[in-house]
């Protein structure tokens, strides 16, 4: 079992580095795509993409944030002190690259809006995925809990 762990930790861990990854190729294709002239047709598209694209990572995100409670909640269960929760797993998305996102302007307003509300929720779930563990009572009570 404590293979299994281990194997989450670094799923976990894999799939932030994904995400870090496809953060960084985005504001690279930013920066490339308002360098070249382009249609407003595609400009629509490609704006229309990066709103999937954001709304893509915030699936993703919610996800990992559940394994990562999950693997707390067993971590906690084997006794592991909370400074080894801590250093196992970390978020490697930062909060200038998700800024950087939001600076993108946005020729079609309602696209503009679900980005910047997609990016806002990324940076809430970083700033939860982010929060130290502390020692104390049960951290999480997960539905699966609830009725022993």
């Amino acid at each position: 079992m404590d293979m299994d762990i281990e194997k989450l930790s670094e799923t976990i861990n894999k799939q932030n580095l994904y995400i870090e990854q496809i953060l960084l190729k985005s504001i690279q294709l930013i920066q490339i795509m308002k360098s070249k002239s382009l249609s407003k047709n595609e400009v629509l598209i490609f704006e229309y993409h990066l709103v999937i694209l954001s709304n893509y990572l915030l699936t993703e995100i919610n996800l990992i944030k559940r394994k990562k409670n999950m693997y707390i909640h067993l971590m906690n269960i084997l006794g592991e002190s909370s400074t080894i929760i801590n250093n196992k797993i970390d978020s490697l998305i930062s909060h200038t690259l998700l800024s950087d996102l939001k600076k993108n302007n946005f020729s079609n307003t309602s696209y503009r809006s679900q980005f910047t509300e997609n990016i806002n929720q990324l940076e809430l779930h970083l700033f939860d995925f982010n929060k130290k563990i502390h020692s104390s009572a049960p951290i999480l009570n997960p539905w699966f809990n609830q009725d022993l």
